[in-house]
C-alpha cells in the first residue's frame, strides 16, 4: 500500500472516529436525563433508584466508549516524542519553558482559560479523594452505581466536556448539539406538563422534592428536573432566533409575499409553541431556586443581546418570548384546562406479601432483638421496646420514616404508585411565585438554613467519629473529608427533627459551594467558583475586546450559553446538583470553550478536509503527518500498544462500575417480585445474582439478611437449603449466623453508615454476642450523636447483659430529647426496667406512671408496675394492674411467666 493510499484511508478512518465520538456525545446530552425504569423493575437503596441508576451507568458507559475511541483516534494519528528524555538538571529550565509557553497559549485564547478552571477542578477532586476518610466511598461513591460526586464520576463529566470542548469544530456540529438539547428539554417538560394534568402514563411522579403535587418528569425530583429546563429554556429560545435568522432573505419584488413569511410564521410559532411547553413544565415544578435561575438568566441574555448583537437579534427573541408569553398565561388562565383533580388512589404494598418483602421495603419496624423463648414475651418486650427499628434494614439513605414531614429525594414509601392532585393551575403557581419575595427577604425555607448552619460547625471543628482515627485533621478545611462523605459528616452534628427515630439526614447542603466545601474544603470550594469565574471572565473578554471579529450569530450564542451558566450557577446556591443537570451543564460547558472555532464564519474556519487522492511527493508533509498502517512510519504500532492497557482498564470499569449495577437492581426487582409470591428461594437467589453483579452496593446484603430471618420467623415455609443440608448446629442459628454474616458483609462495604452498624448489632444480639452487639450499637451512636432510637438501643442491649446502671445516663439524654413527647415511651419503659434491676422500685413506678399517662393501654408497662408494687409490698396496687393487664387482652398465664422471669435475672 502506497503512502498515499494509507494517509486517504487514515483520513478516512479519522473522520469516522469523530463522527462517531459526536454521535455519543448526542446520545449522552439527549438520553442521560430521559433513560428510567419501570419503578417495579429495578430497585436499589433509594426510592429514585429506577431513575438514578439508569442515569449514572448510561453517562458512564458512553463517556467510557468517547474515552476510547479518542484513544484509538490518538494510537492511530497522534505523536510519540520516543527521543526526549528527562534529566534532573535540567528540569527547572523544562518546567520555566512549559510554563511560558502555557502562559502564551493562554495569552489571547480566553476559551482556554475554561480549560485551566476545568482542570484544576479535577485535580482537586483528585487529591480529596486520595486524602479522603474513605478513600473507597469517595472514589466509587456512598452506595456505587447512583448518583453523588465520587470521584469516578466527576471524572465522567470532565472526559465529556473535554471531548466536546477538544472535537466540537463546526456549526452543523453545533447546530446538532444544540438540537438534540432542545429536543430533550421538549420532552423533559412536555413529560412534567402531561403529569400535571395527570396524564402519568409511565407512572413516575414522585413525592420526593417537595409532594406529590410537583411534577418530577423522568428524574424522580422535581427540583432536578426543573434544574434541567432552567438550562433548556434559553438554549430553545436562541435555538428559535437562529432559525430565523436563517431563513432567507425576503424578496420585495416578489409578487407572491405570502409564500416567503409562511417559513418564518411557521417557525416562529414552533419556537413560541416549544418554549411555552418548557416555561409551563418548569413552572408546574413549584422549584422556586430554578425559576430564579430561569428569570435571571433571561433578564441577562436580552439585556446583552440588546447591547451587542443589536435591534434585529433582540427584536427576534422578543417576538419569540412574547408568543411563549401569551401561550403560558393562556394555558394558566384558561378554566376549561384544569389538572387532575381525582387521582386514583395510591396502590400500595400487598397485605399477603412476605415479612421478607416488608423488611424490604419499609422504614422502620419494631423488633425483638432476641430469639424466640431466651425470655419471656412480656419481659422480652419489656426490655426491647426501644428496638425501635429494624436493624437488618438500611433501605433508606435518607429521611429514615415516611412520616417525616422533610421527605427528601431518598426518602423511604412503600407505595408503588402514586397519584398526582394539584391545585388549580394558576393559583397555587402564583402563590409559589409570590411566596419568593419572603425567601429572598431571609425566609430560607425547606430547611436550608439548617443545613448550612450544621454544615458550617462540621467545617470548623473538623468533626470525626470516635471509633476511628482522621488523618491529617488539621488539613481538613483545605482539602474536606473526601467526595460523597457529607452525609455522614452531616450526621455528626445533626440537630433532632421532632420525634423521629432519628435527627435530619441529608446528603446534600441544599448549596453546591457549601457542599464542596464540607467535601472538597476551601480548595475544591475555589475550583468550583473558578470554573464559573472562567466562563464569565472568557465571555466578557470575547464580548468586550473581540466584538468586532464575531459575527452576530456567534455573539448570540455565547450571550446565551453565558446566562445559561449565570443562572444556574445562581440555581446552585440553593438547589441540588444532579447526574441530568450536570451532565447539560458539562455539555453547555464544553460548548463553550469549543465556540470560537465552531461558530467561526464557513469560509474561514479551518476544517479538516477529507484527503484527495492526487499524486504528492513522497516527502509531503501530508502524507508524512498520517502515516497509517501500510507506510513506512510504524510508530503508530507503538502508540496503540500504548493505548491498549488504558482501553482494556476503561472497558472492565465500563462494565464493572458502569454497566453491572442496573443490571444488579433489576435482579433485586426481581427480587421483590418473587418476595410479594411469597417465594423466598427465588428471592434469595435473585439477590445473591445481585451481589454477584455489585458485590459492593451494602444494601444487597441487609436484604439478604432480612431473608434470612424471614425463613426464621416462618417455620411452616420450605426451609433455607444452606441450612437445612447441614448437621454442625441447629437450623435457627445457621439461619442467624448467615444473617449476622451479611450484615457484616454489608457494614464492611459501608463503615461509617449507622444503619450498617444496627444491623450488625442486631444480627449480634440474635447469636447472644451481647459485646459485639453492645460495641455495635455505641458506634451506631457515635455516628448519630443526636438520635434518641440509638440511645435506647444501646441502652436495651445494656441492661440485657445485667448493666441496667450503665443504661440511665443514655436513657436520660434519650428523655431530653423526645422531651415528654409520645416517643417517651420506649426510653421510660426502659428505665423504668433498669430501675427495677436496681431495686428502685419507686422510681420505676414512677418512670411507668408517666409512660401510661401517654398511653395507658400498655400491658407491658402495667406489668412491670405490677412488679414494683409487689416488690414494695403493694398488693392491691398490683393486683389492680394485673387486672388492667388482664382487660387489655393479655395472657395471664404469660404475665406469670414474665414476672417469674424477671425475679430470677434480679
Amino acid at each position: 500500500m502506497s503512502s498515499t493510499t494509507s494517509s486517504i484511508a487514515t483520513g478516512e478512518l479519522r473522520i469516522w472516529l469523530n463522527r462517531a465520538m459526536e454521535f455519543l456525545w448526542l446520545l449522552t446530552v439527549f438520553l442521560v436525563p430521559l433513560v428510567f425504569f419501570d419503578r417495579d423493575y429495578a430497585t436499589s437503596e433509594t426510592i429514585i433508584a429506577y431513575v438514578e441508576v439508569p442515569k449514572v451507568a448510561l453517562l458512564r458507559t458512553l463517556v467510557g466508549m468517547m474515552a476510547v475511541l479518542w484513544l484509538v483516534d490518538w494510537g492511530l494519528h497522534g505523536t510519540l516524542n520516543v527521543g526526549s528524555s528527562f534529566r534532573l538538571k535540567t528540569l527547572p529550565s523544562q518546567l520555566t519553558q512549559w510554563l511560558a509557553r502555557s502562559i502564551k497559549a493562554m495569552r489571547g485564547h480566553p476559551h482556554r482559560w475554561v480549560f485551566l478552571a476545568v482542570g484544576f477542578y479535577l485535580g482537586t477532586t483528585l487529591l480529596s479523594t486520595a486524602l479522603s476518610g474513605s478513600f473507597t466511598v469517595s472514589l466509587w461513591g456512598e452506595v456505587p452505581g447512583q448518583d453523588g460526586y465520587p470521584a469516578y464520576t466527576v471524572a465522567a463529566y470532565v472526559l465529556l466536556f473535554t471531548v466536546i470542548a477538544t472535537h466540537l469544530k463546526t456549526r452543523p456540529q453545533l447546530w446538532r448539539l444544540l438540537g438534540a438539547i432542545v429536543a430533550m428539554g421538549g420532552l423533559v417538560s412536555g413529560y412534567a406538563v402531561l403529569q400535571h394534568y395527570g396524564h402519568d402514563f409511565l407512572n413516575l411522579i414522585e413525592t420526593t422534592g417537595g409532594g406529590a403535587n410537583r411534577v418530577t418528569s423522568f428524574m424522580g425530583n422535581a427540583i432536578f428536573a426543573a434544574a434541567v429546563m432552567l438550562m433548556t429554556i434559553p438554549i430553545t429560545a436562541v435555538g428559535a432566533v437562529v432559525a430565523l435568522s436563517s431563513l432567507p432573505e425576503r424578496n420585495r419584488a416578489t409578487a407572491n409575499r405570502l409564500s416567503q413569511w409562511l417559513p418564518a410564521l411557521a417557525v416562529w410559532a414552533a419556537g413560541g409553541v416549544a418554549l411555552a411547553v418548557q416555561v409551563l413544565g418548569l413552572i408546574f415544578t413549584l422549584s422556586r431556586g430554578p425559576w430564579l435561575g430561569t428569570f435571571f438568566a433571561i433578564a441577562l441574555m436580552v439585556v446583552l443581546v440588546a447591547i451587542f448583537v443589536g435591534r434585529g437579534g433582540l427584536g427576534r427573541l422578543a417576538s419569540v418570548m412574547l408568543l411563549a408569553g401569551f401561550i403560558t398565561i393562556a394555558v394558566l388562565l384558561n378554566p376549561s384546562i384544569n389538572s387532575a383533580k381525582d387521582p386514583a388512589p395510591a396502590e400500595g404494598t400487598d397485605a399477603a406479601a412476605p415479612l421478607a418483602e416488608y423488611t424490604m421495603a419499609s422504614g422502620a419496624v419494631p423488633e425483638p432483638t432476641r430469639p424466640t423463648g431466651a425470655v419471656a414475651p412480656l419481659a422480652d418486650f419489656a426490655i426491647t421496646s426501644a428496638t425501635v427499628i429494624d436493624p437488618t434494614l438500611p433501605v433508606s439513605s435518607i429521611e429514615v420514616l415516611p412520616t417525616q414531614p422533610n421527605a427528601d429525594s431518598k426518602s423511604v414509601d412503600t407505595a408503588r404508585t402514586i397519584s398526582v392532585a394539584v391545585e388549580p393551575t394558576a393559583s397555587e403557581a402564583f402563590q409559589r411565585l409570590s411566596s419568593i419575595k419572603d425567601v429572598a427577604a431571609g425566609g430560607l425555607t425547606g430547611g436550608r438554613q439548617t443545613h448550612w448552619k450544621v454544615s458550617w460547625i462540621v467545617i470548623r471543628d473538623h468533626l470525626w467519629f470516635e471509633f476511628d482515627t482522621l488523618s491529617l485533621r488539621w488539613l481538613r478545611p483545605l482539602v474536606g473529608y473526601g467526595p460523597d462523605l457529607f452525609r455522614y459528616t452531616y450526621l455528626l452534628e445533626s440537630p433532632p427533627e421532632g420525634t423521629n427515630f432519628f435527627p435530619l439526614e441529608r446528603d446534600h447542603a441544599h448549596n453546591y459551594f457549601i457542599h464542596q466545601t464540607v467535601e472538597q474544603g476551601f480548595l475544591g470550594t475555589l475550583s468550583s467558583l473558578g470554573v464559573f469565574a472562567a466562563v464569565f471572565l472568557a465571555a466578557a473578554y470575547q464580548l468586550i475586546r473581540s466584538k468586532n471579529e464575531m459575527s452576530p450569530m456567534e455573539k448570540l450564542i455565547l450571550i446565551t450559553l453565558l446566562s445559561v451558566l449565570a443562572g444556574r450557577a445562581l440555581e446552585m446556591i440553593v438547589g441540588v446538583a444532579r447526574v441530568s443537570d450536570l451532565t447539560v451543564f458539562w455539555v453547555l460547558l464544553g460548548m463553550f470553550a469549543a465556540l470560537p472555532l465552531a461558530a467561526m464564519d464557513p469560509q474561514t474556519s479551518a476544517r479538516p478536509t477529507r484527503p484527495t487522492s492526487r499524486r504528492r511527493r513522497p516527502n509531503s508533509a501530508r502524507a508524512s503527518s498520517f502515516p497509517g498502517p501500510g507506510g513506512s512510519d510504524r510508530r503508530w504500532l507503538w502508540r496503540l500498544a500504548l493505548v491498549t492497557w488504558p482501553i482494556g482498564v476503561i472497558l472492565v470499569l465500563t462494565w464493572m462500575k458502569g454497566i453491572s449495577y442496573p443490571l444488579a437492581a433489576v435482579q433485586i426487582g426481581n427480587a421483590l417480585e418473587h418476595s410479594r409470591q411469597g417465594n423466598l428461594p427465588s428471592t434469595l437467589d435473585a439477590i445473591d445474582r445481585a451481589i454477584g453483579l455489585a458485590p459492593d452496593v451494602p444494601v444487597y446484603y441487609n436484604w439478604r439478611a432480612s431473608v434470612y430471618k424471614a425463613y426464621r420467623r416462618e417455620p411452616r415455609i420450605p426451609r433455607e437449603q444452606r441450612c437445612n443440608f447441614q448437621d454442625d448446629v441447629s437450623y435457627e442459628v445457621c439461619l442467624a449466623a448467615l444473617t449476622h454474616e451479611s450484615n457484616l458483609t454489608g457494614s464492611k462495604q459501608r463503615p461509617f453508615y449507622y444503619r450498617s452498624r444496627i444491623a450488625v448489632a442486631g444480627s449480634a444480639l440474635n447469636l447472644l454476642l451481647d459485646d459485639e452487639a453492645i460495641r455495635y450499637y455505641r458506634e451506631s451512636l457515635d455516628l448519630v450523636p443526636s438520635s434518641w432510637a440509638l440511645r435506647d438501643n444501646l441502652a436495651s442491649a445494656l441492661i440485657q447483659q445485667g448493666k441496667p446502671g450503665d443504661a440511665l445516663g443514655l436513657l436520660q439524654e434519650s428523655l431530653e430529647i423526645t422531651n415528654g413527647a409520645d416517643a417517651s415511651i420506649n426510653a421510660l419503659a426502659l428505665r423504668g426496667r433498669a430501675y427495677l434491676e436496681l431495686g428502685r422500685h419507686l422510681e420505676a413506678i414512677d418512670d411507668l406512671s408517666q409512660l401510661l399517662e401517654i398511653d395507658s393501654s400498655d400491658p407491658q408497662a402495667h406489668a412491670i408496675r405490677a412488679l414494683a408494687y409487689t416488690n414494695l409490698g403493694q398488693d392491691a396496687q398490683a393486683s389492680e394492674d394485673v387486672g388492667r393487664v388482664a382487660e387489655l387482652g393479655a395472657n395471664p398465664t404469660e404475665l406469670k411467666s414474665a414476672i417469674d422471669q424477671i425475679k430470677k435475672t434480679r
